[in-house]
Formats: C-alpha cells, structure tokens, sequence
C-alpha cells in the first residue's frame, strides 16, 4: 500500500493498495491502467486523495446547510470546502470574502450607512450558491425552482422565506416568492454589486479568497 505522486508540482496523490485491486506501481501505470482497477477508482473516491488526503465530493453528496436557531455568530466552516465540481457554465465566480465598501440609495452615496463594512461569505461548485452573512446561510441551486432555492430563514432569523436563484447573462439573480422584488449580484470590473431591490445599491470589494 502506497501513494504514487502525480504531478510534482501538485499535491496530489493516487492511493495503490489492497482496495483499488492494485498492488504495486507496475500495475497502476497510465494510460494503461487495469480495467478493474479503473472500474474501482471511479467507484470508490478513496483512490484519489487530493489536498492534505481529503477526499473530494459532488455538490449533490453535500447536504443543504440551513441557518441555526438564533443564527451563527462566527463564520462557520466551508461547506463546500471538499467539492470537486467545476462551476456551471452560466454562472459568476463570486466565490470569496467580500466588504461592502459603498451603499447607493435612490442613485446617492450614503456616507456612514449602517451596511458600510458588512461582510458577506460566498463558495459556489456547479450551479449551487451558499452566501453566509448578518448570522444567516442561505444555500440555493441557481436553477430557476423554489424547491432548490433558498428555503430558510430571514435576517431575523424566525420568518421563513422561500426564494428562486437563477444565473441570467452575468447576473446572479434571487427572486423571492410573494415578493415583489429583485436581489441581483454582478460584477462592474473586480467589484461585486449587490442591488437589493428598490432599497439600495452596494458595492463590495473581495478581501480574500476561500
């Protein structure tokens, strides 16, 4: 049993051992590789250990985080943090920590708002978008139905919302259910503008990556 560096300028490894039916390297050559140890590797995601031994998962193996009772008060851990999946073609990478550095109301900067220095969390795999901030999580698959939307809680942390996410042409946008209103995020350059209906207009800088 073993692990076979593939790239020396990556880490990742390749596990060889009992489990994916593959004894020693001579038998885990590439592009020839066994088609039973091939079979098994596809099967079984502990042949490939990526980053530190943690094995990569689908966004549809993650379960759907929810907003905890009374809300969080510490950023909690990734949740996609191990997912392998590559963005959805139609989506934005908004993934990162980002600080709403700017509020527009009715087309006015608003020197001193109280948003000024909100912090907003975004990870993204696929067409799933989690966006953490104010103590709430809203998890949602951008695929245009109120079942994979956000379904959890408000920023009082007790009214129930439900809200539809879709990808439209640059544009990530949230519709909520009974709610005349629009929630769209899009990028003006390497800022994040958030515009939260008719109320107001943020811009938000990255501060780091996730």
């Amino acid at each position: 049993m073993g692990f076979l560096p593939i790239s020396a300028g990556c880490p990742v490894f390749l596990y060889f051992g009992p489990r994916c039916g593959c004894s020693s390297i001579e038998e885990l050559q590439f592009p020839k590789l066994k088609t039973r140890a091939r079979s098994q590797m596809v099967q079984k995601r502990e042949v490939f250990k990526f980053w530190y031994g943690v094995d990569m998962r689908s966004v549809d193996e993650i379960p759907v985080a929810h907003t905890p009772e009374g809300g969080w008060k510490e950023f909690p851990d990734l949740v996609l943090e191990h997912c392998a999946d590559e963005l959805s073609d139609d989506a934005i990478d908004m993934r990162g920590m980002w600080e709403v550095t700017e509020i527009m109301v009715n087309g006015e900067v608003v020197e001193n708002h109280f948003m000024i220095g909100h912090m907003q969390r975004i990870e993204q795999a696929a067409n799933r978008v989690i966006v953490m901030a104010s103590g709430v999580i809203h998890d949602m698959r951008c695929d245009g139905t109120v079942e994979n939307g956000v379904n959890d809680v408000d920023a009082d942390f007790t009214r129930e919302i439900s809200v539809v996410a879709t990808f439209e042409d640059g544009i990530h946008v949230l519709r909520p259910v009974d709610m005349p209103v629009e929630v769209r995020r899009y990028f003006d350059g390497p800022i994040l503008v958030w515009e939260y209906g008719p109320f107001f207009t943020a811009r938000l800088k990255k501060n780091s990556d996730l």
